[in-house]
């Protein structure tokens, strides 16, 4: 009991963690995987909403991240049985325990076959089994002859037993196996290689093709901005001609207007010329008026000066006749003759007053319409100067405007002939790129089906190596499998004639040491 106390009874085994890098495609591949924790079968982590562990999803190659991305977890791995092992990891432990069993039979008859000199009658299966053996060993390479030396030396001193020429003979298949299945092994991994080169190639490819996809639609938003501005140059184009178009009506209704003024002056000047006449006259007539007015005047003015002459003389006189007395007929028909003459008189008189009021009449209004025709002459020579002034101005604005659209027209013609050349030699550089890029296009697309074939063809290969490979194997397994049967059964009776010859292995032992010795000194 005292010595129980203070041991301990269990220990706690650590396994310790390692970072694993990711591949491009966030991958983690089971060879990695492999070299990092060997013998290991899978993937999990834990998630604190479930109360299960989720497994980490296998394409075959490689591990992918669960939900696109690996987050901040932890991953735990399998530690167990190799489950994505290759196809040939049972047939190489059953090939090294068979090859440990077979040196261990061969140790065994070494020993006791140094005294006893018995043969064991071979079977059929085993003559059929060492010729096959036969052939398939003369196929060998010059490495498995090297390896196989050793034992050759060791037995040719001798001659060999059947058994013991049947176990050598399975010692070289088993070699022979082994090696062309490293060689098939390489293959295998050097096709792997290509198959990922392939795979880089190609995934260059893609990457060029997206970059050269995305340079024709960069060349392509270009040309339809080329396109635009060929459509606004055309639309400005149009409305140039418009304007073109305005100003040569615009012209021709200046012309008309021009026309039109030079017939208004023409009228205007005839109309002048008609209305100077119409004054000239009036103002001869109103000379005649004014010089019969005045005739008329000086013989009113005479006749009022008669009249107060003979006024004057009636009221000197008439005190005289008063005195006098006139009353003779006579004097009286003098008198009434007087009388008369100064009615008459008179009546002139009025005449002239009414004659002279109606020339006045007359010349007020000749004057009055003297003065409207020189208002309206002097209007319209202002009118005139004003449309004469107007006209040159509107020459002088005309010849600017035409001038200036000249110019105008002239510099946007080059400015667009500038343009159009430039959009042309854009035009052409930029579809000499995109006949480039097409090529290109063309050569990557090649390129990418020459890819896909080779990796096609790469696929058929291992596809084809790989069942090549798996018939190899079943037509070797199956002949191993006949000579394991075959074996076993003269392994049964071997190990029966061994405990027969168990008793006589301490009797034997210093022949043995003895053969041994000589066999070296043979050696």
């Amino acid at each position: 009991m005292s010595n129980n106390v203070g041991k301990v009874r269990s220990i706690r085994l650590c396994v310790e963690p390692v970072e694993v890098e990711l591949d491009e495609d966030d991958g983690i591949k089971w060879t990695s995987l492999q070299t990092a924790f060997p013998g290991c079968s899978g993937m999990y982590f834990r998630d604190r909403e479930k109360d299960c562990r989720s497994s980490v999803k296998f394409d075959g190659e490689k591990f992918k991240p669960p939900g696109g991305a690996w987050n901040d977890r932890e991953y735990f791995v399998h530690l167990s049985q190799r489950c994505h092992s290759s196809n040939m990891s049972s047939y190489e432990s059953a090939t090294k325990t068979f090859e440990k069993n077979v040196q261990v039979v061969q140790q065994l008859i070494s020993a006791t076959m140094g005294g006893s000199r018995r043969r064991v009658a071979l079977s059929p299966n085993m003559s059929k089994h060492s010729a096959s053996s036969a052939s398939v060993s003369s196929d060998l390479t010059v490495t498995s002859l090297e390896q196989e030396r050793p034992l050759q030396s060791s037995i040719a001193v001798k001659e060999m037993t059947p058994l013991e020429q049947q176990f050598a003979d399975l010692a070289k298949i088993s070699t022979g196996k082994d090696i062309i299945i490293e060689n098939l092994r390489e293959e295998i991994k050097k096709l792997n290689e290509k198959l990922e080169d392939n795979q880089k190639n190609l995934q260059k490819c893609d990457t060029q093709l997206k970059e050269s996809e995305s340079r024709v639609e960069a060349f392509e938003t270009e040309l339809n901005l080329l396109r635009s501005m060929a459509d606004d140059q055309q639309s400005m184009n149009n409305r140039v001609t418009s304007l073109t178009l305005d100003v040569e009506e615009k012209t021709k209704e200046i012309a008309s207007l021009q026309n039109l003024l030079t017939e208004g002056e023409e009228s205007w000047k005839k109309d002048q010329l008609s209305l100077q006449e119409k004054i000239n006259l009036q103002a001869a007539e109103l000379e005649e008026k004014s010089l019969e007015l005045a005739e008329v005047s000086e013989n009113l003015e005479l006749a009022l000066s008669s009249k107060s002459v003979l006024s004057n003389e009636i009221e000197q006189l008439r005190p005289l006749a008063d005195a006098i007395q006139l009353e003779g007929e006579d004097n009286v028909l003098t008198y009434m003759q007087m009388k008369i003459e100064l009615n008459s008189a008179r009546d002139r008189l009025q005449k002239l007053e009414t004659d002279n009021s109606q020339l006045k009449q007359s010349f007020e209004t000749t004057a009055a319409t003297e003065r409207s025709l020189v208002i309206d002459n002097t209007r319209l020579m202002e009118r005139n100067s004003k449309l004469e002034d107007r006209m040159a101005n509107v020459d002088s604005d005309m010849k600017k405007i035409n001038e200036e659209w000249k110019s105008t027209i002239e510099s946007t013609r080059k400015e667009w002939g500038r343009t159009k050349l430039e959009a042309e030699k854009e035009v052409d550089s930029m579809k000499q790129q995109i006949s480039n890029l097409q090529r290109l296009l063309e050569a990557s697309t090649r390129d990418a089906t020459d890819n896909a074939r080779r990796l096609e063809e790469s696929n058929k290969n291992v596809s084809k190596l790989r069942k090549d490979l798996e018939n190899a194997e079943l037509r070797q397994q199956e002949p191993l499998k006949r000579q394991v049967e075959t074996l076993s059964s003269d392994l049964s009776g071997a190990e029966a004639r061994i405990l027969e010859l168990v008793s006589l292995v301490s009797s034997l032992t210093a022949d043995a040491h003895n053969s041994r010795r000589d066999m070296d000194d043979l050696i």
